[in-house]
């Protein structure tokens, strides 16, 4: 069904699967719409005390945000949105679907909404195929979403790389990987993925090697 709502009560889903943007795109967007105004309806459910929750559009629902702060948009401003009835599992793949093949995502965020996607009872094979995507990547991004906290994060926040993250992975023991984080980030020079992958199968890493200083650290 589409419907007209009041911004004011848009609000971000816990299934969006985007948790980080890229503040450049950000910009351009919010540009964009100011220029030209919303040109693709949210996909929103319905939620408690009146509100919807934004399954597809988050960054637009933010573009729109800022921009009635700034009073280019008027007060009580509505947005088109598609109301969704689906269940849970329907509205994380359709968020998944709307993100994964615009702005690249991070790889943390796919890590979430492929396991999201699992846990709601999807297979491997059931998200590969959904997106057209192998089993080996969707197995792959399984994996980070198993790494310790820490390190995770770390990836989320760009302070790791891709590969530094898939070789602390080499081991499932949590404790582990956040020892070998923590100690690799006390030292000076940046490690190479082997290097990480060495140290957490061996479970030590001296606090003065010279490979120990995790990429995105200040020297």
């Amino acid at each position: 069904m589409i419907k007209s709502i009041p911004l004011t009560k848009l609000v971000q889903s816990p299934r969006n699967v985007r948790r980080h943007g890229d503040p450049t795109a950000d910009s351009e967007l919010k540009a964009s719409i100011a220029a030209h105004g919303l040109l693709q309806n949210l996909i929103v459910r319905p939620a408690a005390r009146g509100k919807f929750e934004v399954e597809a559009g988050e960054r637009r629902r933010c573009a729109l945000l800022a921009l009635a702060e700034e009073k280019v948009l008027p007060k009580g401003y509505e947005v088109t949105c598609l109301v969704l009835e689906d269940d849970a599992e329907i509205a994380v793949e359709t968020s998944l679907a709307e993100n994964f093949h615009r702005l690249a995502m991070n790889p943390a965020d796919e890590a979430q909404a492929f396991a999201a996607l699992i846990d709601a009872g999807a297979s491997t094979e059931d998200v590969a195929r959904r997106f057209g995507l192998t089993v080996r990547f969707v197995e792959g991004r399984l994996r980070l979403a198993t790494l310790s906290p820490v390190v995770f994060d770390a990836l989320a926040s760009g302070e790791i790389t891709l590969d530094l993250a898939k070789a602390f992975g080499a081991t499932s023991d949590q404790e582990i990987q956040a020892r070998v984080y923590e100690q690799a980030s006390s030292g000076y020079y940046a490690p190479s993925a082997d290097s990480i992958r060495r140290m957490v199968l061996s479970g030590t890493v001296r606090g003065s090697d010279a490979r120990a200083r995790l990429v995105g650290r200040d020297a």
